[in-house]
Order: structure tokens, then sequence, then C-alpha cells
């Protein structure tokens, strides 16, 4: 095809599903795609005359959230930190701006790009991981101390495995085989990645399917992944492990600074992170330098969590980031935005984008999602774009 036949439309079209695939690329890439959808989004809103008083109101509550970040670097005690946390919530901005829901042609498109993008960065990072774990482990790490080598971060992978599971099974976007061959290879990435939150959030999905959807399908697929998870369980030492860690807590007040045991560890994040909180509890501790501010709450007497302090950790619970960073306000600010797509997703019954909700809550609790670029990329593309396309539908019906 000649490159000088492709219309405007046509190459918009094709950016959106490219940048669905490229959030489970390597980070750099996301970044570049998204630029040019932005330049590509431009040329369309001139050339059909498009301004921005059409945009929908979840877009200002995005630009609010971004704007009130750039204020909150005003007077910060990292300006360097700051830029960067501005620079990676610039998609607050772009994608809004760039997903015109008009020139949309093919819905489902996007998420089958997502899903595929993602199940073959799942299969590539489970099967290396187990060949590097079996054939050439000489440090003796845990086999999902390799997943972030092959793919990314195993929580964020985690998400991503969940999010893919509820489009599979609310679009049925693939014929009735593939779809359950791709909900099997993302359920079994999260039995595989031994990533706790990843298999709460698993069988919350299924529990919250199972009471208010009333299908034995659900109730089926909760025996069956607890029934896979326990066996990990007695076959794999590295998935035992990772939930014996849970034993060492006892309570989100209670942090022990002689032990250094995963759990034990959040807790002292916690702990650090609520002390922040509470120095500025209006407007929080500015956007830039809350890591250095939790950094000496780390090395206080009261808590003296030494792996934490050395890796800088952030408060690995996006509630807690939120409050003790921009405090009451940017939490406020947060709950808009989620509470209006929520209730919309009810409102239309889309219990697709309601689900996406549920999901990026429960990883909340122990993951600081909005903290780094494949969250909040994920984050802020699937909800507007999902948002904006909920009355849009698929012109092309989905093969059941």
């Amino acid at each position: 095809m000649n490159l000088r036949n492709i219309s405007l439309e046509q190459g918009y079209q094709f950016l959106l599903v490219a940048l669905a695939v490229s959030l489970s690329l390597p980070e750099r890439v996301a970044p570049l795609v998204i630029i040019a959808l932005v330049l590509v989004s431009v040329a369309l809103r001139v050339k059909h005359k498009i301004g921005l008083k059409y945009q929908p109101i979840v877009a200002y509550l995005f630009f609010a959230i971004f704007v009130y970040y750039s204020i909150r670097l005003f007077g910060s005690h990292n300006v360097h930190v700051g830029i960067k946390f501005i620079e990676k919530n610039l998609a607050f901005v772009a994608l809004p701006l760039a997903i015109l829901p008009n020139f949309i042609k093919h819905v489902n498109s996007v998420y089958k790009g997502f899903i595929l993008g993602f199940s073959a960065v799942a299969v590539f990072t489970m099967f290396f991981c187990g060949v590097d774990y079996l054939f050439f482990n000489s440090e003796n790490r845990w086999y999902f101390q390799n997943i972030e080598d092959y793919g990314f971060h195993p929580t964020y992978m985690g998400l991503y495995a969940i999010i893919s599971i509820v489009i599979l099974d609310r679009n049925k976007i693939f014929r009735k085989k593939v779809n359950l061959l791709l909900i099997s290879i993302n359920i079994l990435f999260i039995i595989f990645s031994a990533s706790r939150i990843a298999l709460l959030a698993l069988i919350v999905l299924f529990v919250y399917r199972a009471i208010f959807f009333r299908k034995k399908e659900y109730i089926i697929a909760l025996i069956v992944s607890c029934i896979v998870s326990v066996s990990f369980y007695f076959i794999s030492n590295d998935f035992q492990y990772k939930i014996n860690q849970l034993a060492t807590f006892k309570g989100l007040n209670h942090y022990d600074n002689n032990d250094y045991g995963s759990v034990s560890v959040r807790v002292a994040k916690i702990i650090a992170a609520k002390n922040v909180w509470k120095e500025n509890v209006w407007f929080g501790y500015g956007t830039g330098g809350l890591n250095d501010e939790l950094n000496k709450q780390y090395r206080s007497k009261a808590i003296e969590c030494w792996p934490c302090s050395q890796r800088k950790y952030n408060p690995h619970n996006q509630y807690l980031s939120i409050l003790a960073g921009h405090g009451i306000l940017g939490f406020v600010l947060f709950l808009l935005l989620i509470g209006y797509i929520a209730y919309h997703a009810i409102k239309n019954k889309d219990y697709m984008v309601l689900e996406f909700i549920l999901a990026f809550l429960v990883f909340g609790l122990t993951e600081s999602i909005l903290e780094r670029q494949k969250g909040i990329l994920l984050f802020t593309f699937l909800c507007f774009y999902s948002f904006t396309t909920m009355k849009h539908p698929e012109k092309n019906k989905s093969i059941n």
C-alpha cells in the first residue's frame, strides 16, 4: 500500500492500536507512539475544526490533577525529581487531547492490540524465566526475581494480566477457543508471577462476578484458580516462599526493624508515609522530594528500615502516595476522577470499565501504581479510552 494513500483517519486508528501494543513493550517505546498520536490528533482537530470545548468532563478531571501537580511543584525540595514526576504525568493531558472517539472506527481493535501485545510478553517472560531458572541460575535467585529481566515489574504485569482477563471475558473479541486460551495464559502468568496482590485481585474479580452475576462459570474459574494456586504452593518452593512471608504480618501499625521480610518492610513504608502526610494533611509534601522525606523516616530511630532507605522506596500504596505527596486536596481530585468514571460505568451498565476501576483500586493497596510510567499510561489510556467509547458500540460485532 502506498503510504501517500493512507488518510489521517487510518493513520490515527493505526497509532491507537500501536499505542495499545506498546504499553507492554520497553518504556521508551510508548512515549514515541504518543507523540505521533498527538500530532495526528492535532491535524485531525484542525482538519475537522474540533475545539477543546468538545472535551468530555472526564478530560477536565485529568487536566485538574495535572495542573494541581504542577502548582505543587513550586517550593519543592527536589525540583529535579518533581519535574521528572510532571513529565511522567504528561499523559494526563496528552492522552485526553489525543483520543477522539468520533474517529475510532473499530473500538475492539485497540483492545485486541493490548491483549496480544501483553500475552506475547507474558509467554516470552514465563518461558525465558523458566529456562534461566532451570539452566543458568548461578546466583540461586528465586525464579520470580527474573521476571523483570524479560518483562517488567511483576506486580504491574499482574495488573496487565487482570485487565486482559476482564477485556477477554467481557468483550469476547476473539473466537471462543482463542479467547479461552488467552484467558488461560493470563491466569497462568498471575500464578507464575507469585504476585500476592495479583492473586488477590483475581479472586476478588471472580467472587464479585459470582455474587453479582450468578454464573456458574465464574465459580468454576474461582475454584480452578484456587486449586492451581494451592498446587503451585506445594510444587514450587519459590511460590511457597512468597506466600509464607505473609506470616510476618502483625498489623498495619506493627513494624519490627529486625525483620526485613517483604511484608514487614511494606508496613515500614506505610508508617513512614503516614508520618510524612501528617506534616501537611491538606496539601501534602509537594511534587518532588517525597522519597527523600520518606528516606528520613526510614532512617529514623522509630523505624530503622535500612533496605527501604537504601532503595529509596515509595509508599507502595497508591492512596498513601497521593495523601503524603499531595494531601487531602489531591486525594479528593483522584476520588472525583475515579467516582465520575465508576458512576457513568454503572449508569451505562458497562461492567468492563467498572472492573478496570476495581482492579486499579485493589492493586493500589500494595503498589503506588501511578508512580511508574507503566501504571500511569495504562491507567490514563485505558480509563479515558474505555470511558469515551462506552457510548460508541463496536461497528464490527464480536465473534462468539
